[in-house]
């Protein structure tokens, strides 16, 4: 109970398998060995980025989805990001997210059956 984040005020409402979806392909762009995504959010819109500087490769992808908060971006390894979003049983997920170097939250929007799952996920530092 210590570990989950109180302040997470920052929410993104968005389509899981979209997500999934856009971060599978983002990802295919990534550098090899971190992975490493970023999640640039704000009311307007929500992109997925990524850029390996030793292959030349980049990519960028577009979400609809409804972002509460100031802009944010945020940096994730792609794989534990797509094995978040793999185990969350709902059609629509919820992220709660306070700055670029703390834990995001992950939730389905809607619980099922009386138990209450909370996914966690540490972000990484992105590479400028």
């Amino acid at each position: 109970d210590s570990v989950i984040p109180k302040d997470n005020e920052k929410k993104l409402v968005v389509n899981r398998k979209n997500l999934l979806s856009a971060v599978r392909r983002v990802s295919i762009f990534s550098n090899r060995s971190t992975q490493q995504i970023a999640l640039a959010l704000t009311k307007e819109k929500q992109q997925i980025t990524t850029e390996d500087p030793e292959k030349s490769s980049r990519a960028k992808e577009s979400l609809e989805g409804k972002y509460s908060g100031e802009d944010l971006t945020i940096g994730y390894n792609a794989a534990y990001l797509k094995d978040v979003l793999s185990h969350i049983p709902s059609d629509e997920v919820v992220v709660k997210l306070n700055s670029s170097i703390s834990a995001a939250l992950f939730y389905p929007e809607k619980q099922e059956g009386g138990s209450e799952l909370t996914t966690l996920l540490m972000p990484i530092r992105l590479n400028e």
